[in-house]
């Protein structure tokens, strides 16, 4: 479900037994960037709890999973140092993994800062002829000024080869393409979730190995186990940090997704608008101001994404 989806819901009436309480709370729509980053900052009652409001906390979440990572790491580095062996004196050591998973949230990371940032340039950069009427002298140099948009768009967020404007009917394949790219983003940040929720069980198979070892060598109530059971406390100590790690990732997947969606409706609102063989009618302007509330909330989101997630 896209943003604009959430929103319609949101503002859709409610049952009649609720329509006095959130009457008295729920704020109205914005009608500007400003006004959308402001609702989110401030997590007015227009938003539904979700992904618009954790965008606003999306910097503490950054942190968060940093410092969960940290200390799950100090756990197993514990473990790792004391060199235990399974039954085939094969040296267990999670916490390597552990290390490539903390380098790859921290790559993540930074990819997201940089990628919200380009989009809400490019964005702002367009802000004032989607979100300002214009008379009707002035739509010819509007329509010319959305369609340049289009292809910019093809070019600085695709990553693809610039699409001449005598072949606008593969602009929304070009489009599409950056889409994609942030999908995939999605993909990669949940696959992280994924994979931390997997290595849980491969940090409990590695305690069974290294007990089972000791056992056969040392005999039960040995030091050496009583040193194994200190170190799977400390690790067991921190399985809260593995669960907070998961869904620090899953809540960015989630957001990324959703930007993903709103660009595919902006992407073809804006296609259908600017297209070439549209005559310039009082429908024209009407579709720009279709355009505005998913460009206004997608550049708001973007805006906040970023200067929340500088910097984590």
């Amino acid at each position: 479900m896209s943003a604009a989806d959430i929103l319609a819901a949101t503002m859709s009436a409610p049952p009649p037994a609720f329509d006095s309480d959130l009457s008295l709370r729920r704020a109205p729509a914005p009608t500007t960037v400003e006004g959308w980053t402001e609702a989110i900052m401030q997590g007015r009652e227009v938003f539904p709890e979700g992904n618009l409001r954790a965008i606003r906390d999306i910097g503490q979440t950054i942190r968060d999973v940093k410092a969960a990572f940290e200390r799950v790491g100090e756990g197993l580095a514990q473990f790792d140092k004391a060199q235990y062996l399974d039954s085939q004196n094969n040296l267990l050591q999670p916490g390597g993994q552990w290390k490539e998973y903390e380098a790859r949230f921290q790559a993540l990371a930074e990819r997201s800062e940089y990628k919200a940032s380009a989009a809400s340039a490019l964005l702002h950069q367009y802000n004032k002829a989607i979100m300002t009427d214009v008379d009707k002298s002035e739509l010819p140099n509007l329509k010319k000024e959305l369609q340049t948009f289009v292809e910019v768009c093809a070019y600085r967020l695709s990553f693809s080869v610039k699409c001449p404007s005598s072949t606008p009917d593969i602009l929304p394949k070009k489009l599409g393409s950056r889409r994609a790219d942030v999908k995939r983003m999605a993909n990669e940040v949940e696959a992280l979730g994924d994979d931390v929720r997997f290595f849980e069980g491969v940090i409990d198979e590695d305690l069974r190995k290294a007990g089972r070892r000791l056992e056969e060598q040392y005999g039960d109530g040995s030091a050496q186990q009583r040193s194994l059971a200190y170190h799977q406390g400390a690790v067991d100590s921190h399985k809260t940090d593995l669960e907070r790690v998961a869904q620090g990732a899953r809540m960015i997947a989630s957001i990324w997704s959703m930007i993903a969606t709103d660009m595919q409706a902006l992407e073809i609102q804006l296609s259908d608008a600017t297209d070439p063989d549209l005559p310039l009618t009082i429908l024209f302007k009407k579709r720009i101001a279709m355009l505005r509330p998913t460009h206004g909330m997608l550049t708001a989101v973007c805006d906040v994404f970023y200067n929340q997630a500088r910097g984590q």
